[in-house]
């Protein structure tokens, strides 16, 4: 209460829409992330300072080396701020919304990385300047989270031939030198020539399938096409689905042809992929291990893989088009509308 004994409200009070007064923001910033030149990088926490009391924000800007990250990501989240904004890439913001997630720190998304996917979900500006001001002008909101096995991730677990691709492209520019930009370009002609095909079967709601598949992609429900083919208000982060995205069996044309729809944000169900949505699922594949990304990092799994949505894991700081949307979604039920 103030002297007047008038109950004031935080910055977090679940009754306000928008901040009541100005955040206090704690920004994590991995040093290392994306194509940023090096000579650069000693320039971003001065761009962030700036753009972070440009918007009235209260902000602490910690540049780290990627090996720190993780630590000063946990210092942040037992701290008195209002939020933590992790600056990386997908990699980076997974292992920082695993960490606050955790800790129940209202967490922030600085798009730093090479794709950004998770910041893309969520409408989030790529720019820094226009990612500072959903901080400032933006709303505190649910969003769910997943796991595979136990293992905590937020945009995207895949199989198949998007690990061969990350593996490939990390190959190039680690044992060879090349530069990110050409090695991303050469790992996916690399992979498409050469791609794996997976015998799996999918165990969902008392049902099982069986089919061979160039990839397995698992994400947040409708959002996990989105932005390539689900438009923004169809799309949800918190509506309590897990999304299986199975490929089809095209051939290496085919598969091609399915790559340019997806850029171009024109792909097919009918032809592209086979889309499962449920709350959690079982996948089984015909090797001991098998090799695959969480938000984008290379890992190793054992099958058989169980995966389950975590509903309203992680709070964030969302734009106006997810508040709306996130409305728009509650008073259209549960799964929003039909599609």
């Amino acid at each position: 209460m103030d002297k007047d004994g008038v109950e004031q409200q935080t910055a977090l009070d679940p009754r306000a829409t928008r901040p009541v007064r100005p955040l206090h923001i704690k920004a994590v910033v991995n040093a290392g992330a994306g194509i940023t030149p090096a000579g650069k990088r000693a320039d971003i926490a001065g761009s962030l300072e700036q753009a972070f009391a440009l918007h009235g924000l209260q902000a602490e800007v910690e540049l780290v080396q990627a090996e720190e990250f993780e630590a000063a990501v946990e210092r942040a989240a037992s701290g008195p701020w209002d939020a933590v904004a992790a600056g990386g890439g997908d990699g980076s913001i997974g292992s920082a919304a695993r960490i606050l997630a955790r800790a129940g720190k209202p967490m922030a998304v600085l798009p730093m990385g090479t794709w950004n996917y998770f910041a893309r979900l969520l409408n989030i500006p790529l720019d820094l300047d226009g990612a500072v001001a959903v901080m400032a002008a933006g709303r505190f909101g649910p969003v769910d989270a997943m796991e595979v096995n136990g293992r905590f991730f937020v945009s995207h677990c895949t199989l198949g031939i998007h690990p061969r691709f990350v593996r490939e492209r990390i190959r190039l520019q680690h044992s060879r030198g090349w530069f990110k930009p050409l090695a991303i370009v050469w790992a996916l002609m690399k992979s498409f020539v050469r791609y794996p095909v997976l015998l799996v079967e999918v165990l969902h709601e008392g049902r099982r399938e069986v089919l061979r598949t160039p990839f397995v992609m698992a994400g947040n429900s409708l959002s996990a096409l989105n932005p390539l083919t689900v438009p923004t208000h169809l799309a949800s982060l918190s509506d309590g689905l897990l999304a299986l995205i199975l490929g089809r069996r095209l051939g290496r044309m085919g598969l091609m042809a399915s790559a340019l729809r997806t850029f171009r944000g024109r792909l097919d169900p009918e032809k592209d992929f086979r889309l499962i949505l449920v709350p959690e699922c079982a996948v089984r594949v015909n090797r001991r291990r098998v090799r695959a990304t969480l938000d984008g990092e290379l890992t190793w799994l054992t099958p058989p893989l169980r995966f389950r949505i975590l509903p309203h894991a992680l709070t964030l700081l969302l734009p106006e088009s997810a508040a709306k949307a996130k409305e728009q979604q509650a008073s259209t039920g549960p799964h929003g509308p039909a599609v």
